[in-house]
């Protein structure tokens, strides 16, 4: 596969996010450090995609050699178990839980490296949707909180307003890059 996407012009690739996730989970992380390893020698771009700021603040800890993070700011897959220490309780079904306090946890821990971090699910697999008033205000409050070399992914749905152009429009009042070139 590795050879496929370097004969395709792939510039980078990170390793996928709920497989590294699992992988941490079972203790196995260093077969994604293999996974990258690999990919280095490629000579493409190595990143490492995750849900749990645990997952970066490892990597970074342990001198990976990567260039950049793909980060969802929710932590979306935890345990029966994590759930119940977390909130005393589990809901029912369990399913994807976003807590209100997992975006500033993986925020804190994409601050700690200065490699590159694209975080994503921002508005919370639209969760945060309803009105533009919140959608404005979670671009604002991520570019925030972000470093200067950080950015975005944000899924849209545009069937009913052009989110493409909501966005592009928060991106330009909110993010630290658009305000420095437009001064």
């Amino acid at each position: 596969m590795l050879k496929r996407l370097k004969a395709a012009g792939t510039l980078g690739l990170a390793h996928h996010g709920e497989v590294t996730d699992s992988l941490f989970k079972q203790g196995q992380i260093e077969a994604a450090r293999e996974f990258c390893k690999k990919a280095r020698d490629t000579g493409r771009r190595v990143g490492v995609s995750t849900h749990m700021p645990a997952v970066v603040d490892h990597v970074v800890s342990k001198g990976w050699d990567v260039d950049f993070f793909m980060c969802c700011v929710y932590e979306r897959h935890r345990s029966r178990e994590e759930l119940k220490a977390l909130l005393g309780d589990v809901p029912i079904p369990l399913r994807e839980v976003y807590l209100e306090g997992d975006p500033a946890r993986m925020f804190k821990a994409l601050r700690q490296t200065d490699k590159p971090c694209l975080a994503f699910k921002i508005l919370a697999a639209d969760r945060l949707c309803d009105q533009q008033g919140a959608v404005a205000q979670t671009f604002e409050s991520t570019f925030q909180q972000l470093k200067p070399n950080d950015a975005v992914i944000v899924g849209m749905y545009p069937e009913y307003e052009d989110q493409a152009e909501l966005n592009a429009d928060y991106v330009t009042r909110f993010s630290p890059l658009s305000r420095n070139t437009a001064a």
